[in-house]
């Protein structure tokens, strides 16, 4: 039986999805037994229903939090603590913040099998050459080299900036891309949640969805937005999420002009993530940067074609010109000309959407990722 700790600051969107995907595989596996270190500050409501019907295999740690300060030091006894009384076989550390305490409490309570998952490494936050960024990355590296067995890649992006920063010797960081299972969704539920916003069936519907934080740069997304509708009568822009920036959003949005208002629509955080996506005709990110965003693999999975930064994680997901187009970040006016590009021709969007079925297919299928972290778990922690 082994034992097996995933440690994560963050239990929202993505990562948290992710940590659910893992958590709910090996708790059905006989051979396997999972407990999950979480930081209680960011935890989605769908999240934590899983969290309240598992209480026994969900543990709060207290420090562990998004801000940086005396608290990650607190957060590694947190940890030590627990981990000395479990006495795991593998712990797996998710994201920035628990990467970094997680790491150093196994280490120190000597865990044989430490795993890192960056899901989109922080230094890439910040501009090139930048103190910031050269901390961060210097902390990567010493992590990396000490306190790591292996680093679990989610993009073919994210092993890029491993192997180009120089982490670690190139052989220590393997690819595991995300698996999803899109739900079956009818037309008739389509049209119906058409409907609720307005959208009439014969319009062009652009959306997005994401943490509205800087990450996600929702400040260019909703001037894309703007300027599309502008030069575009029958396209309509709908944008769900949430965060810190939604009242910066929502100021943008009230100084729009009243002739293109009406075509975009701040739809607020959803409920229904697949069926929101799946209303769309075309799928909008502007990240800044990316590790491998599920709201991609959900708009592939349901054949949409993609607009998309030419970032980490989206390249991924868009291949330039054959399931969508790149274009650099923060570059509105290039943004717009692609999305012309797509909808100049019927025919072109289709062959988009079925190329993006094609990728989702071949790549990102559930069953795939179960049986990657199967072997890995449960055949290199036997050696």
């Amino acid at each position: 039986m082994k034992k097996i700790v995933l440690i994560t600051e963050v239990m929202e969107k993505g990562v948290g999805k992710h940590i659910i995907d893992l958590f709910s595989f090996f708790s059905e596996d006989s051979e396997s037994e999972i407990l999950v270190l979480y930081g209680a500050e960011r935890v989605d409501s769908q999240f934590q229903k899983v969290i309240d019907d598992h209480k026994d295999k969900f543990i709060k740690i207290n420090y562990l939090k998004r801000s940086i300060g005396l608290g990650d030091i607190k957060s590694i006894f947190e940890i030590a603590k627990i981990l000395k009384e479990v006495k795991p076989d593998i712990v797996h550390c998710h994201s920035s913040k628990a990467g970094l305490a997680g790491r150093i409490a196994a280490k120190l309570e000597k865990v044989k099998n430490i795993y890192y998952s960056p899901h989109a490494y922080f230094f890439l936050k910040y501009k090139n050459k930048s103190l910031k960024r050269f901390i961060f990355k210097i902390a990567e590296k010493i992590l990396s080299k000490r306190c790591t067995t292996c680093t679990i890649a989610t993009s073919k992006g994210e092993r890029e900036a491993f192997i180009n920063s120089g982490i670690d010797k190139n052989e220590k960081c393997i690819l595991i891309e995300h698996g999803i299972q899109v739900p079956k969704i009818e037309y008739k539920q389509i049209q119906e949640y058409k409907e609720k916003f307005n959208i009439h069936e014969n319009q062009v519907v652009i959306g997005a969805m994401a943490r509205l934080e800087q990450q996600k740069d929702p400040i260019t997304t909703i001037t894309v937005m703007q300027n599309i509708v502008k030069q575009n009568e029958n396209t309509v822009c709908i944008l769900f999420g949430n965060g810190s920036m939604y009242e910066t959003i929502l100021e943008k949005y009230n100084h729009i002009q009243d002739s293109c208002k009406d075509r975009i629509i701040i739809a607020g955080e959803t409920k229904e993530p697949e069926l929101s996506i799946a209303m769309m005709d075309i799928y909008l990110t502007t990240s800044l940067y990316e590790g491998l965003p599920y709201t991609l693999l959900t708009a592939l999975g349901y054949g949409k074609p993609i607009l998309a930064t030419n970032v980490e994680g989206n390249k991924d997901c868009v291949i330039d010109s054959v399931n969508g187009f790149l274009f650099e970040v923060g570059d509105v006016t290039n943004a717009v000309k692609c999305y012309e590009k797509m909808t100049e021709q019927k025919e072109l969007l289709v062959k988009m959407g079925k190329e993006s079925k094609n990728i989702y297919q071949q790549r990102f299928s559930m069953e795939q990722m179960k049986h990657t972290y199967k072997k890995l778990y449960m055949e290199e922690t036997n050696e």
